[in-house]
This record gives C-alpha cells, sequence and structure tokens, in this order.
C-alpha cells in the first residue's frame, strides 16, 4: 500500500514527465561558445549542438556568425513510447554568435519532428541563450541565462507512462566567478531556474541552487577538489517543496593528456516538507581516454539523491553510467557509439524504473561545411509497476554548418 504522498506522486507524476528539462539539459543542447554553458555543474553530459571546429561562419569585426541547419528523415517504431510506428521527418535550424574579445555568446535554435502516422506525437523546441564572461586578473566573472520551451515525450524517469508529449518552458538565470587564490581556485556559482506547465499552473516550479568548488593545486599533474552543494526546490503545491544538500571530495585531472579524470565521492541529504529525510552516499565521476587526437573514450558514473539536475514531482535515488566512444580517423568519416543506463529507486514509494539507451552515428564530412549521417538510436524502460516498453529511432539526415 502506498503512503498519502505516494498517491499524489502517482498522480501528479505525469505533470513532472519533462524529467529532461534540467539545467543540465541546457548544458546539453548549448554549445561551449555561450558562457556559462555546455559544461554542467556535475560531471555528466556534454554540448550537443557543437560548431565544427573546421568551420568558418562568417565574420564582421570581431563578431562570428556561425548558422546551422540540420534536416533528416527516418522511421520511429514507438514515437513516445506508445503509438504506433511511423515514419520521421525532423528539422533543426541553430544560429551561434560569439565576441571572444567581449567574451559574449548567444544561440538560437528549434527542433521540429513530424509524425505523419500518429500526429498528436508531433513536437517542437525552441532555446534562446546568452552569456558573458569578463576575464579580469585572477578572477573570471560569468553571467548567462536561458530560455527553453518544448515538448517531453516518454522515457523519463516518472512512474507514469505519457499518452502524449507534455509542453514545459525552462527559464534559467546563473552566475558564476571563478577566484585564483594562491594554490588555491574557488568557484562558487548560483543559478535560478523556473519551470512553468501551461495545462498544469498549480504544479509550477522553481529551483535555487547555489555550489562552491575549490580545487587545490599543489603544481602537479592534478588537484585536490571539494564540492558543496546546495538546492531548493520550490512548489506551488508545497507538499513537494524540498531541500538538498551535498559535500563531496576527490581528484580532478583536466589538463590535456592522454587521460583525464574527475572522481568525486561523498554524501547528502534531502530533507522534504512531506515524507521522511533521506541520507546516502553519492558518487560523481568522468574518465576520459584519448589513444589519438581523433579518437576518444568516456565513461560517466553517478549516484545521486533526487537528483538536482533533474525535474519529478516523485523523488528518487538515481544511480547512472554512460559509455561512449568516437573515432574519427577514417577518410573524412566520424563513428560515435553511446551507451546510458539510468536506474531510479523513487522515495517513499516501491516503485523502480530503469531507462537504457544505445545510440550509433556515422558522419561522412563531405567538407567543411556539409555532412551526412546515419544516426540509430533504441531506448528500453523497464519498471516494476509500469509497462515495459522501447523504441528504436533510425534517421538519415545532412548537416549543414559553413
Amino acid at each position: 500500500m502506498l503512503s498519502k504522498w505516494g498517491r499524489v506522486l502517482l498522480a501528479t507524476s505525469c505533470i513532472f514527465a519533462a524529467a529532461k528539462a534540467r539545467a543540465s539539459e541546457l548544458d546539453a543542447l548549448l554549445p561551449d561558445d555561450v558562457p556559462g554553458y555546455g559544461m554542467p555543474f556535475g560531471v555528466t553530459g556534454g554540448a550537443r549542438h557543437v560548431v565544427p571546429e573546421d568551420s568558418t561562419g562568417w565574420t564582421i569585426g570581431d563578431l562570428r556568425i556561425s548558422p546551422g541547419l540540420d534536416v533528416s528523415s527516418g522511421y520511429d517504431t514507438a514515437p513516445n513510447g506508445a503509438a504506433g510506428g511511423s515514419v520521421l521527418a525532423r528539422a533543426a535550424p541553430q544560429l551561434v554568435l560569439t565576441d571572444p574579445i567581449l567574451g559574449f555568446g548567444l544561440y538560437a535554435g528549434a527542433t521540429a519532428d513530424t509524425y505523419p502516422q500518429t500526429p498528436r506525437q508531433n513536437n517542437t523546441s525552441a532555446t534562446l541563450a546568452v552569456g558573458e564572461r569578463l576575464v579580469l586578473p585572477d578572477q573570471t566573472l560569468t553571467v548567462s541565462a536561458a530560455l527553453l520551451a518544448a515538448e517531453e515525450t516518454g522515457f523519463s524517469l516518472t512512474p507514469t507512462s505519457l499518452a502524449k508529449p507534455v509542453a514545459y518552458t525552462v527559464q534559467d538565470l546563473r552566475a558564476s566567478d571563478q577566484l585564483a587564490l594562491g594554490l588555491f581556485t574557488v568557484q562558487p556559482a548560483i543559478s535560478a531556474t523556473k519551470f512553468r506547465f501551461s495545462q498544469f499552473a498549480d504544479q509550477d516550479r522553481t529551483d535555487y541552487r547555489e555550489d562552491v568548488t575549490t580545487d587545490f593545486s599543489a603544481g602537479g599533474p592534478g588537484q585536490a577538489v571539494l564540492l558543496l552543494h546546495a538546492a531548493q526546490s520550490r512548489y506551488t503545491e508545497t507538499g513537494f517543496d524540498a531541500d538538498t544538500y551535498a559535500a563531496l571530495a576527490g581528484i580532478a585531472d583536466n589538463a590535456p593528456a592522454l587521460w583525464t579524470l574527475r572522481l568525486l565521492a561523498g554524501a547528502a541529504h534531502r530533507q522534504a516538507a512531506a515524507g521522511r529525510d533521506i541520507t546516502a552516499p553519492v558518487l560523481e565521476a568522468a574518465i576520459d581516454w584519448l589513444p589519438t587526437v581523433f579518437d576518444q573514450v568516456r565513461l560517466n558514473l553517478a549516484r545521486e539523491i533526487d537528483d538536482p539536475d533533474e525535474v519529478s514531482a516523485a523523488p528518487y535515488i538515481l544511480t547512472s553510467a554512460a559509455l561512449s566512444l568516437s573515432d574519427g580517423q577514417v577518410n573524412n568519416f566520424t563513428l560515435n557509439v553511446s551507451s546510458t543506463a539510468e536506474n531510479a529507486a523513487f522515495l517513499y514509494t516501491p516503485l523502480h524504473e530503469t531507462l537504457m539507451t544505445f545510440e550509433t552515428s556515422l558522419h561522412w564530412h563531405l567538407n567543411a561545411a556539409l555532412s551526412v549521417y546515419a544516426d540509430d538510436i533504441f531506448s528500453d524502460r523497464q519498471a516494476n509497476e509500469l509497462r515495459a516498453a522501447n523504441e528504436d529511432v533510425f534517421t538519415i539526415g545532412l548537416t549543414w554548418t559553413p
């Protein structure tokens, strides 16, 4: 028998199925060209819409203008993990403006997915972000803001299946300061993120986050790291309110080399407005291996309470792993293979959910501006009180980045 709040969480979890609409999702959507984004608070994730290094764009004075367009078509065996199979058509334009002298970056992009056989699964998204980085002696200030309007589909960490995409918006504002203090580097960071649901305004949420990362380096190949984190989640429905605190310590070595790593471990405490408090060990780890300038292998591991980067009405303890391989040595071809696994043990309920994703993509770079690619993404969901679902999406597309 579920507790009172367990039943409430189940009843409203579909509202928060936009579990991927988090701050780190913005980091995954945005290129490093926008100061403050492209590098999430934790160690997982990375920019997806990245302007290729050999592209030139257009330059006006110190301002670089980099447009891009991705168009593709293919087949989705089960859009949203629930509907019947359908042909898929996708268009994704983007524009990046950067001024390295002023430390300015702006990104605007949109994606439209169309399913002719299952039109109720059509979905669109739009992202706008701007950032400014000011480099001073022994100090670097960064301020940035972003707006995301999208529709979340299935295969998110929620105990309820979605019949159709759910619309939401994310407004994010963040600031950080990096201070060089002798052998120490101290980086305080704050952010405020609003999540708004047009159909469920009473369930809107605002997250406030504070982080302080301290690195100590004695001049060797790596440094000791201490990360202190706090997050306050405030819902219109105050019963979901919660505060999360975490402290992690470990080592990091981010200098360009054959190996780079970041290994942090510690504990986190979740203090909930409803339900018992939770304390548990947490872990963040990332290991990169670059055997050649063209190849990269990356392994990410994490264990978190209520994953502070996620949005979900139903809190959980998350354990995740991600492995990716990239090979770009053969005749202008780049092969990328990745797999991720996420397991959520929901708090206050007996629910367990596991999501797994496998992706393979092959890009043929015709020239600096054009590339043709084939991509296959297989997703699988297993849960003890939610029907199993899987989806395979195969697309062939063209990317233009002058």
